[in-house]
């Protein structure tokens, strides 16, 4: 078989990888959207793709040099390109996964088999074990339950503290909020550093128990 008739296979599987690596890109963008969790993710088929394509590249240029047709060069510059944004992409997921834990709902109380909110407890981090969901209210004496300013901040601190695994620097909720199922409001938490985020509280029941989204 002649050079100009050959396949440059490593050019053609390092296409192959970087589309596979493209697309396991796209479905893990899918479920940060999805979950609002960032994922650790690091894929081998990724750098496979990107080394098989460099030496399809040079085998390549190789032919060229002694007067044969490149075959494959095309493949194997796609194969690169597409291997390395995906790289670049796998890496700077890994890397905010790593730096702040995990961006997930926390403080979400499970739902049951219908699909509705449970308010016992909740189950988030990488263990899944149950933890029992923030409470913002304090029970009065006539069994009603009634928004507390320093309950509130205090469960959503621990909330925060016991998924993403840092304890904040402070937290601060409003003054005063009604307990009825629904109601949302905003509290600002600041960790380590002087960075401030705001947590989103929506109550889940006329006990006072929240669901907690931060953004």
């Amino acid at each position: 078989m002649t050079v100009d008739k050959a396949i440059n296979r490593p050019a053609r599987n390092g296409l192959a990888l970087g589309i596979l690596s493209a697309l396991i890109v796209v479905l893990v963008v899918g479920a940060t959207i999805a979950t609002d969790r960032i994922y650790v993710v690091w894929s081998l088929w990724t750098v496979a793709g990107l080394v098989c394509s460099i030496v399809g590249y040079r085998r390549a240029r190789r032919w060229e040099e002694q007067g044969f047709i490149p075959v494959g060069v095309r493949r194997a510059i796609a194969g690169i390109i597409l291997c390395s944004v995906a790289l670049l992409a796998q890496g700077t997921e890994t890397g905010l996964a790593l730096a702040t834990g995990g961006i997930q709902p926390i403080g979400r109380a499970p739902t049951t088999d219908n699909g509705s909110s449970a308010a016992g407890s909740s189950s988030h981090g990488s263990s899944g074990s149950p933890t029992t969901a923030p409470v913002v209210a304090v029970l009065q004496g006539d069994g009603t339950s009634v928004y507390s300013q320093a309950q509130a901040q205090t469960a959503i601190g621990a909330a925060y503290a016991a998924t993403l695994k840092a304890a904040p620097t402070g937290v601060v909720c409003p003054a005063t909020e009604p307990i009825q199922v629904s109601v949302t409001f905003p509290c600002t938490v600041t960790i380590t550093g002087g960075t401030s985020t705001v947590a989103q509280v929506t109550v889940v029941d006329a006990q006072g128990h929240v669901e907690v989204q931060v953004h």
